[in-house]
This record gives C-alpha cells, sequence and structure tokens, in this order.
C-alpha cells in the first residue's frame, strides 16, 4: 500500500504560496483572483490522516437499514426499529464510534443523536433515517449526515430498487461520494429469481451514472445467515483496516485535487475555454512578440538618428573627449601635456554634445509611438495598473548612459593598438628633445651655448609635434571605432528604456506562474494517478 507523502503536500504548499505572490504582482483581474482564490482555497484546506472514517446507511422506508446498523456492529436492538416485533421508524442518527468522537461529530443544531460506543478506532458508522418518509426534517438530517459522510451505503429491497424518489436523492452525490450499494433482504427472493433481479439491479445503477456496480454491490440478509459470506466482505470493505486504509488515501487525493483543480480548471478568456496554464503561456509569448516588434522598431530609428551626420560628429566628439580623460592617466608620453590641455577645454562642449544628442532622441515621435504601444499592451492585458500606465504615458525618458562611452574610451585606451599608436606619436616629439640635448651637452663642452631662440623654435616644434601625435592618435581610433559605439549606444538607450525594464520583468514574472503551474499540476497528476487504482479497488465507487 502506497504511503501518504508528506513531503509532496510540504512542497505543494510551498509552491502554491510562491504562485500566490508572484501572481498578485500582475494587476488585478478576474482570472488572476480566481487562481488565488483556488489557491487559498486548496492551501486552507485540512489534510487529516487520522481523520475518522465516515460510512453512512442511507435509503427508504422497510429497507432494513437499522437491522443491517445492528448486526454491522455486532449489537442486537442498538437502532429502534431494528427491534423485533416493532415497526418503528428512525427518526434521528444512530453513530457507532471510538468514545472520542461520542457527542461531538454532529454540529448542535442537528437534533439529538443516540451514540453507540465503538471499540475500533477510525470507523464511524451512522443510520440515518428515511430519505422517503413523511416528516421532511428527518429526511433533512439523513441528507446532512449523507453531506459530511466519505462513504455512502444505499440499502434497498428487491421491492425498492427502483424507487424514483429514493434515486432523486441518490443523484444528489452521485460524484462527491464513495458508494455501496446493498440489496436486503434477499432471503424473501426465490431462487430462480436472484439472477434476473441481480440483473436488473445492476442495470439501475447503471443508469444512475455509475460504473461497474458489480464490484460493489451486495445481496444479503440482515436478518439470516443467507449469504453470510457476502455479508462477512461488506463488513470488511467499511469496518476493516483496509478501509481505514483507503479512507488516509482517499482524503490524500482529496487534498492533491484541490490543488490540481486551483491551476489547472478550466476558464473563460476571450470567448476561448483555455486551460489557466495555456492563459499565461500564450500571454508570456504575445508578450515576447510585442517585445521584438517595438525593440526592432526602436533600433532602427534610434541608429538612424545616430547614423545622421551631426549626431555622428557629436558621437566622436564624446568620444575623443573621454579618450582624453583615459589617456591622461598615462604618464609615458609628451602628448599628456596636450591631452590635458584638452580635457580642460573640451568638458563644456562634451557635455553640451551628449545633451543634444539625448534632445534629438527624445524628440523622435516614433520612438514615443513604440514606447506608448508597449505600455498599452500591458495595460490592456492587466499586467501594469491603471496608475503606473496613467503615469508613464505622458513621455519616454531617454537617457544616454556616461558609463557607456566612457567604459568604451577606457578599453580603448587600455589596448594593445592604442598604447602602440602612442608610442609611435610619441617617436618624433621623444626624438626632438634627444636631439636639442645633445645638442646643448655638445655646446656646453666645446665652451659654447644653444640661443634662446633655438630652445622656442625647438618648444614650438615640440608643441607641434606633440598636437600631431595626439590629433593622429584620437581620430584614427574614432574612425576604426565610431560605429560599433554607435551601436553600442543605440543597444544602452533600448536597455535603459522603462517600457523594456517593465517587459523583461513581466516575462520574468509570467515564466515563474508557468513554472509554478507545470509544476503543481505535474506532481499532483503523477501521485493522484498512482493511489487512484488502490482507492478505487479498495473504497467504493463513483459516478463514471
Amino acid at each position: 500500500m502506497l504511503n501518504i507523502n508528506d513531503n509532496l503536500l510540504d512542497n505543494l504548499n510551498n509552491d502554491s504560496k510562491n504562485l500566490i505572490k508572484v501572481a498578485q504582482g500582475c494587476d488585478s483581474n478576474g482570472i488572476i483572483n480566481k487562481l488565488i482564490s483556488n489557491l487559498e482555497n486548496a492551501i486552507s484546506a485540512k489534510f487529516d490522516a487520522n481523520k475518522p472514517l465516515i460510512v453512512t446507511l442511507v435509503g427508504g422506508t422497510g429497507s432494513g437499514k437499522s437491522e443491517l446498523f445492528c448486526k454491522l456492529i455486532e449489537k442486537e436492538g442498538a437502532s429502534p426499529s431494528s427491534k423485533e416485533g416493532q415497526r418503528n421508524y428512525t427518526d434521528r442518527c444512530y453513530i457507532y464510534a471510538p468514545q472520542e468522537y461520542i457527542g461531538n461529530l454532529l454540529p448542535e443544531d442537528w437534533g439529538d443523536a443516540t451514540y453507540i460506543e465503538s471499540d475500533k478506532n477510525g470507523f464511524v458508522l451512522v443510520d440515518t433515517p428515511d430519505l422517503d418518509g413523511t416528516r421532511e426534517e428527518n429526511i433533512e438530517l439523513a441528507k446532512s449526515m449523507a453531506e459530511i459522510s466519505d462513504i455512502l451505503v444505499f440499502v434497498t429491497t428487491p421491492e425498492k430498487y427502483s424507487n424514483a424518489v429514493l434515486h432523486k436523492a441518490l443523484k444528489r452525490w452521485t460524484t462527491t461520494k464513495n458508494w455501496y450499494f446493498v440489496l436486503n433482504k434477499i432471503d424473501t427472493l426465490k431462487s430462480e429469481s436472484r439472477n434476473s433481479i441481480k440483473s436488473q439491479f445492476y442495470k439501475r445503477i447503471k443508469e444512475l451514472g455509475f460504473f461497474k456496480p458489480e464490484e460493489k454491490s451486495f445481496f444479503v440478509s440482515a436478518t439470516t445467515d443467507e449469504n453470510i459470506e457476502e455479508f462477512n466482505r461488506l463488513k470488511e470493505e467499511l469496518i476493516s483496516e483496509k478501509s481505514s486504509i483507503s479512507n488516509k488515501l482517499f482524503h490524500y487525493r482529496s487534498k492533491l485535487i484541490k490543488y490540481k483543480n486551483a491551476v489547472s480548471k478550466n476558464i473563460e478568456i476571450s470567448d476561448n475555454n483555455l486551460l489557466l496554464k495555456d492563459y499565461f503561456e500564450k500571454l508570456k509569448n504575445d508578450l515576447i512578440a510585442e517585445e521584438n516588434k517595438a525593440k526592432s522598431s526602436n533600433e532602427t530609428e534610434i541608429r538612424n538618428i545616430i547614423s545622421e551626420t551631426d549626431s555622428k560628429y557629436s558621437i566622436q566628439k564624446t568620444l575623443t573627449y573621454e579618450l582624453y580623460d583615459s589617456m591622461c592617466g598615462k604618464a609615458i608620453t609628451f602628448v599628456s601635456p596636450f591631452l590635458w590641455i584638452n580635457k580642460f577645454f573640451h568638458r563644456v562642449k562634451e557635455n553640451q554634445t551628449k545633451t543634444e544628442l539625448e534632445t534629438k532622441i527624445n524628440s523622435s515621435e516614433r520612438l514615443k509611438t513604440n514606447y506608448r504601444s508597449i505600455l498599452n499592451f500591458m495595460h490592456q492585458n492587466n499586467l501594469i495598473s491603471w496608475d503606473y500606465y496613467k503615469n508613464s504615458i505622458l513621455k519616454p525618458d531617454f537617457q544616454l548612459s556616461d558609463l557607456c562611452i566612457k567604459e568604451k574610451a577606457e578599453k580603448i585606451s587600455s589596448s594593445l593598438k592604442t598604447n602602440f599608436l602612442l608610442f609611435f606619436a610619441n617617436l618624433l616629439p621623444l626624438a626632438l628633445v634627444i636631439y636639442v640635448m645633445y645638442l646643448a651637452i655638445y655646446n656646453l663642452l666645446n665652451g659654447t651655448s644653444l640661443t634662446n631662440d633655438y630652445f622656442v623654435q625647438a618648444g614650438i616644434v615640440l608643441l607641434m609635434l606633440s598636437w600631431f601625435g595626439a590629433y593622429l592618435v584620437c581620430k584614427y581610433i574614432n574612425r576604426q571605432e565610431a560605429t560599433a559605439l554607435s551601436q553600442d549606444l543605440a543597444n544602452n538607450v533600448i536597455a535603459n528604456q522603462d517600457g523594456f525594464a517593465i517587459l523583461q520583468e513581466k516575462k520574468a514574472q509570467l515564466e515563474e506562474i508557468i513554472r509554478l503551474i507545470n509544476d503543481i499540476d505535474k506532481n499532483t497528476s503523477r501521485q493522484i494517478k498512482e493511489i487512484e487504482p488502490k482507492i478505487r479497488n479498495g473504497y467504493g465507487i463513483s459516478a463514471s
């Protein structure tokens, strides 16, 4: 026999709580509210492996329920209508239960009940009033007891098994309870007619919607020992260790079904009958399609903007200024003074060119339209709240990140190519300095000296060579890197748009919802499939 998996219930409980938490991050609508409500109901449903098995006998007048009740518990006269020589009717519930349940099994407003103490832990057997009696309060009491029962045992006789009133009462619990069927007073039938009555009995039960009634139907006599083997088999099915284990599995399955139904119940979406997980999968795919469409359109627009002559010039100037900054940290060359001068004089211009480029991007109506279409999609599908939508729809805010250009410049200035260019740019200034120093030392040794004009001219040449070296480095690098930088800038602008950031967040949220739904559905389906045959073999039948 399969053991109950407590770890699985704990995992389902945790997954359900996580799913509620993630689903609440979506804007409220009927579908998500229904999901959350179903999950909360599943979590709150109590599972008690020690809950007693409540077996209730139901039937019509004169069916012999009370005699069967007394014979099952082996106590003669326990129910009044079972007493020999009397024609009483059952006007209350007679409950055979362990001491711990005596007096507290039924709600107080259900009237009096008579308890008979049982030495069989885990079982409760109940005799109820007739379902076709003349007293309405007794009929309602029988129905109320049936509602809280695990197993209903329909007791009838050869004369009453086709009673329409009883069948109408039966249908109320056809699919919600497990059933056994007992044709009592078999001793009143002639031997030659028994097979015919059995066939008609099975046929009538099938017409009520039950599958294979032959397996859970019994033909007994509560007042005689006729068919005593079949009676003993009925007793084993109803109040034995076998039925106790089946009962635990049945309640375990009921808890699993609550989780499964919470995430896989059919719901109406746009006039299409879709499973909940299919709805979220479809929403995620639509979100990805919307993102790709808007992203592609935005990339094209941004690249058109930054590929224009004045925009490209702004990018090149910005990169140059950042290269000045980065290369000023290198203490290897005569180029540094010129770079420091450029850094100082061009900082204001650098900020100005960035602002101009940002303004140009933000002035694009096409980008604004794309951004609004993203917000509209998410709002229509309840992925963002109305307040967020209202506040964000006014104007998208595009910003160029300083880090993008700065990181690019630092990477360039640290490359082998840049260091080689810096070394080459300093060859002539360095050669000039060495030559001037050589002439100064040579003249000093010969007792002469260089004129001031000579040093002024050398300084001017040195500055020209230094400027040429810096210009050569920065312009050459710009020609090589400006296109790549434009690509990086376009990607950076797109990545920093609020709309795309929300899309990514919502896509991750939907993926987590789908994962949790699939986990709950898969785990419950596998376990239910495993225990279903064991329950069916030992725990009554339900409607097909």
